[in-house]
Order: C-alpha cells, then sequence, then structure tokens
C-alpha cells in the first residue's frame, strides 16, 4: 500500500509539472505577444539577455525557418505529434521509469506540446527570450524549448549513469511506474 501511495504521489507530482510548465509555456507567449513589439528587444540584462518577440515558423532553433512551403506548418505540426507518440509508446513500453527518464519525458512532452499548440493556432512557434554576448545570439527560444532541453539533459545524465554502471543518477529513484510518467 505504502509503495503505492508513493507512486500516486509521484504521477500527480510529473502531472503538476506537465501541467506548471505547459501554464508557463502559455502564459509567457501570450503576455509576450500582448507586451512586445515585433522584431524589437527590451534589455533585461544588456550585453546577456533580453526580450525579442519573433515568430518561427521552422523546426527547433530557427531551422527551417526560411524554408518557404505552403503547408509547412502542417507538416512540423505532424512531425511533433509523431514524435509525441514515439515517447508516450516508449514510456508505456518502457516499464518502471527512474525518476530522471520520467522527469525528462515529462519536460519533453510538455515543451513539444506547448509548441504544437502554436503550430495548430498560429502556424509559427512564438518565440522571446534572446540570450546572447556581444554580437553572438543563440536562436531566440520560449519556455517549451527550455523544457524539451532539459529533459533531454535528464535523459542524458540517466544515459551515462547507466554506462558507468549506476542504476541511477544520484538523488533518482528508480521505482515510478511508466503510467506515471505524465
Amino acid at each position: 500500500m505504502l509503495r503505492f501511495l508513493s507512486l500516486t504521489g509521484r504521477r500527480v507530482g510529473l502531472s503538476l509539472l506537465f501541467l506548471g510548465l505547459l501554464g508557463a509555456d502559455r502564459v509567457t507567449k501570450i503576455l509576450a505577444e500582448r507586451s512586445l513589439v515585433f522584431g524589437d528587444s527590451v534589455p533585461v540584462l544588456p550585453g546577456f539577455f533580453q526580450l525579442t518577440l519573433v515568430h518561427n515558423t521552422g523546426m527547433a532553433f530557427g531551422m527551417l525557418d526560411d524554408v518557404n512551403i505552403g503547408a509547412k506548418a502542417w507538416i512540423l505540426t505532424g512531425v511533433s505529434a509523431v514524435l509525441i507518440a514515439v515517447i508516450i509508446g516508449f514510456a508505456i513500453k518502457a516499464g518502471p521509469l527512474s525518476r530522471w527518464t520520467a522527469s525528462g519525458i515529462t519536460l519533453m512532452l510538455a515543451g513539444a506540446l506547448g509548441n504544437m499548440w502554436d503550430r495548430i493556432a498560429y502556424g509559427y512557434v512564438v518565440d522571446l527570450f534572446d540570450a546572447y554576448i556581444g554580437d553572438a545570439h543563440w536562436p531566440v527560444f520560449n519556455v517549451a524549448d527550455a523544457t524539451i532541453c532539459v529533459g533531454v539533459g535528464f535523459l542524458l545524465l540517466e544515459s551515462v549513469a547507466e554506462f558507468r554502471g549506476a542504476s541511477d543518477p544520484p538523488g533518482g529513484s528508480s521505482d515510478i511506474a511508466a503510467s506515471g510518467a505524465s
């Protein structure tokens, strides 16, 4: 009974994490669309970070942004939907997931759904965070992009730990059921 309650608590925690990140992504994008002028930048930390509203019609980090295909938004939405299905399928078939894997999958799903929401609603993804040093700019990104990257990082940490012979990265727990991954 105690194990069930522990797993249920983790599922609730992952669900709240998912909803919180999806909500944070939506709120920041809505605020950006209402408060920022497209293409203009608002310095936050001069020389390092600013808010810049852009519409990304491509993929991650603006890849394919310059490609002009009439149905590009729908093609990219379809690719996103397939990747989301693959991630969910992996989580279901994998059995019990470690805390790091379950969290990584949750982050990746929240980010993928946040950006897919934009593509369906607008035909592009709203990006607003602009990190830079001098003239060197990282591609403008959003909360969803960041959560995808952190989720992938969690999975990489897990892989390195497994490769080195550890069953879980420090602080991890290997008893989260696959059905609790989202």
